[in-house]
């Protein structure tokens, strides 16, 4: 007999984003609940600490996905209540590695609190 374990995160869960700066290891964490201002952490080009450019400019593919997925997160944490009060429901949800690499973490960490 075999055991898996597999874990899902539903998207009313998901409550905000963090991006690591590559350069300087400085997180921005923003929350959904703070509104407008969640959303810019996906407008963002350049590190807010270290003023690092993140994209080559505003049309690099990499930086429009993000913008879509930040959208996207949002658009749906707002339409999951749609969804319960619908006739016929269902729920959906994001599959999570269960790797986690806790190593990287507190590097990252302790690289940030070295500055």
């Amino acid at each position: 007999m075999t055991t898996e374990t597999k874990t899902f995160i539903s998207a009313d869960e998901i409550i905000g984003i963090s991006v690591e700066c590559s350069n300087c290891h400085v997180k921005s964490c923003v929350r959904f609940d703070l509104g407008g201002w969640a959303k810019s952490i996906s407008e963002r080009t350049v590190c807010p600490h270290c003023d690092k450019r993140w994209f080559i400019t505003a049309n690099d593919p990499i930086y429009l996905a993000v913008v879509k997925f930040v959208e996207a997160l949002i658009e749906m944490r707002a339409r999951v209540k749609e969804i319960e009060g619908r006739a016929v429901q269902f729920s959906i949800a994001l599959e999570v590695s269960e790797k986690i690499d806790f190593r990287r973490q507190s590097d990252a960490q302790t690289s940030a609190g070295q500055q």
